[in-house]
């Protein structure tokens, strides 16, 4: 099994670490080396150390508000896997549909590869990622689903891909309807797949142009470095050098959970906590091109149901 590390934020915890190291130093050293200003700094030693009651209300403070952050990011990302996971049962539909409906095997076939495509695009233009790379490649899908050479340029020509791949996919369906291969109810069912499609392209790319309010998170942010910068005066009266060490873990804590906060906010991206829109991808073409293989199971005696006819597979042109 393959384990990777989940990314922190090294450099600021590394600035904060120090930070605690050069307190926790100077309070032992002054503690015991008699000098000058001895006096004077225990006072002021003295006036910054909190009690327990002003500790641990800062904490809860703190832990609200980083509360409220990763609660927002979560539901942005959850929300992210929810409309990924309707592409995914919708594009199965959709293409289940035009496999058994769809009578034509050049219309069939169009209709598969741009569901194929529509998934592609999409993920590309949620990352801001040009063009449809992954279509030119046999090793990423197969000719069985994937687009045509100029239909991958007609795409890429067009501003919005995914909105241009949905547009054929319902002037594949006007077709067949024009030319009786689908009546008006399977029509309907299919179409609805395409509005389905359409309404989860739109919430990803909702969660993708509204970022989190800029004042909450600098807000958020401020607030953890000052209650870093005071932790080490909370610490060191009573845990001395262990300060160091406690103060690294509480470091790790706070800043660890404020970057994968940051990091689930915009979930379709390739940080470590964004959501595997490869993998997904990877899975729905497998799913459409076991789809455009089936066929028509025989009856007890051999032979094909008179109820159902055997389609022919869509055409392997690339």
């Amino acid at each position: 099994m393959n384990w990777q590390l989940a990314p922190i934020p090294v450099l600021p915890t590394l600035a904060m670490v120090s930070w605690c190291i050069l307190v926790t130093i100077l309070v032992q050293m002054a503690e015991t080396t008699e000098w000058e200003h001895q006096d004077n700094f225990h006072r002021i030693l003295s006036f910054m150390i909190m009690d327990t009651g002003t500790t641990t209300f800062l904490a809860l403070s703190l832990i609200l508000v980083l509360t409220m952050r990763v609660n927002q990011c979560y539901s942005r990302w959850w929300e992210g896997r929810q409309l990924w996971g309707s592409i995914v049962n919708r594009t199965r539909d959709l293409a289940g549909q035009a496999r058994l409906w769809v009578t034509d095997c050049e219309l069939q076939a169009c209709i598969l590869r741009n569901i194929v495509a529509f998934v592609y695009a999409t993920k590309n233009k949620l990352r801001d990622e040009p063009g449809m790379q992954e279509m030119r490649a046999e090793k990423h899908v197969p000719g069985q689903v994937r687009l045509f050479d100029a239909e991958i340029q007609e795409a890429e020509d067009s501003e919005h891909m995914p909105m241009h791949i949905l547009c054929v996919l319902r002037c594949c369906l006007s077709q067949a309807h024009a030319r009786k291969l689908i009546n008006d109810l399977q029509l309907l069912a299919m179409d609805r797949n395409v509005t389905s499609l359409t309404d989860s392209l739109g919430g990803c790319e909702r969660i993708k142009k509204t970022p989190f309010p800029l004042s909450y998170v600098s807000h958020l942010r401020t607030f953890i470095i000052l209650y870093l910068l005071l932790l080490p005066f909370m610490l060191v009266d009573k845990y001395r050098w262990m300060t160091i060490l406690v103060d690294l873990l509480v470091c790790l804590a706070l800043m660890g959970v404020e970057h994968m906060s940051a990091e689930i906010e915009q979930p379709f991206g390739h940080d470590f906590n964004d959501l595997k829109l490869d993998a997904i991808c990877a899975t729905i073409q497998t799913n459409i091109r076991q789809i455009s293989s089936f066929r028509q199971p025989l009856t007890v005696d051999g032979s094909v149901s008179n109820s159902s006819r055997t389609f022919p597979s869509p055409a392997l042109e690339v």
